[in-house]
Parts: C-alpha cells; sequence; structure tokens
C-alpha cells in the first residue's frame, strides 16, 4: 500500500506493477484520507493508534487481495518502516523475514543483494511457507490476548472500541 503522507517509498513502479492490481487501490484512490486511516498511521514505537475497527478493515482487505504476498515481500525486503503492508505490522513483517533469513533467504539489505532479487525470494519463501503467516499472525493475537488480560488485572482500559474498560460494561458484554 502507497500512502500519501509522504513517507512513503520512491521506488518507481514499472508498467504492470503489482500494485495496479492491489485491492487496496481501488480503496485508496477513492478516499486517502479512510486509506491513511487505515493502513498507515503507526508511531514509531510499534505502537497501533488507529481504530481498531479501521486496521480490521484494512487486514481483511489485504487477506483477500490478489497481490497479498507481493506487497509483504515488497514493504518487508524494502524495509518500509510505518504502516500495514500484505494485512500485517512492522514488527510482524520483520519476524517474518527473521524467519526466511534463519532459512538462507536473503531478506534485508544487510544481507547484500539487489532490492528486487530480494523482494522475489523473499515472496517466494512466503509462497512455500504459508504457516509462517499464520504462526506470526496468531502469535500477535495471543500477545494483544495477554496484553489485554493483564490490563484488566491492573484495572487499567483495554484501548477497546468507545474507550470503556470491561469493568465498566455490563455484565452482557464481558
Amino acid at each position: 500500500m502507497t500512502g500519501s503522507s509522504g513517507f512513503r517509498r520512491t521506488r518507481p513502479t514499472a508498467v504492470g506493477d503489482w500494485r495496479e492490481r492491489a485491492e487496496c487501490a481501488r480503496f485508496y484512490a477513492a478516499s486517502p484520507v479512510w486509506a491513511d486511516r487505515m493502513w498507515t498511521f503507526e508511531d514509531s514505537a510499534g505502537e497501533d493508534p488507529v481504530d481498531p475497527v479501521y486496521r480490521t478493515m484494512a487486514r481483511r482487505i489485504c487477506g483477500s487481495c490478489p497481490v497479498r504476498l507481493e506487497c509483504l515481500a515488497d514493504a518487508t525486503a524494502g524495509g518500509v518502516q510505518y504502516g500495514l503492508f500484505g494485512g500485517f505490522r512492522r514488527n510482524q513483517r520483520r519476524a517474518l523475514g527473521n524467519m526466511a533469513e534463519s532459512d538462507g533467504v536473503t531478506v534485508y539489505s544487510r544481507s547484500g543483494g539487489e532490492l528486487d532479487a530480494r523482494i522475489h525470494e523473499f515472496r517466494d519463501w512466503l509462497r512455500a511457507h504459508p504457516d509462517a503467516l499464520e504462526r506470526v499472525e496468531s502469535e500477535e493475537h495471543r500477545l494483544k490476548q495477554a496484553r489485554r488480560r493483564a490490563q484488566r488485572r491492573r484495572g487499567m482500559p483495554d484501548n477497546r472500541a468507545f474507550g470503556q474498560s470491561t469493568g465498566d460494561m455490563p455484565a452482557l458484554f464481558q
């Protein structure tokens, strides 16, 4: 996903580039403001201040995108620091890149190799290892649940929609 915020990749796009087939391109072209709220805003610490509803919508769009792996490989190998690409945040992309590197795939520039070659090699690794995508997604879900449980134990709001803590919610919703 490319954004209008100015911090996006500046690599030129080739004719017939995968970005033209991306599901997010339709949404982004229609409304850059909504697309930025769904795919981009993320602070340098990797926190996600985006409304969870928008982020969930974006992940679902990415999940059904025909060029999801190309997007994910491009962002990971290209070192994109912010935003959601292929349905994954920066820390998740880094985990996938590290898995691939441990399998001998050159993903990061510190490992050498030209960017396009690294992108293609990583994309091919992702295609061959769909279980790695599932592991990273399930680990992220497990960590979120653990953070929510810890916040509840401390009596802090759990950052759900409307800013209500579970202690303030009626028993029907707990």
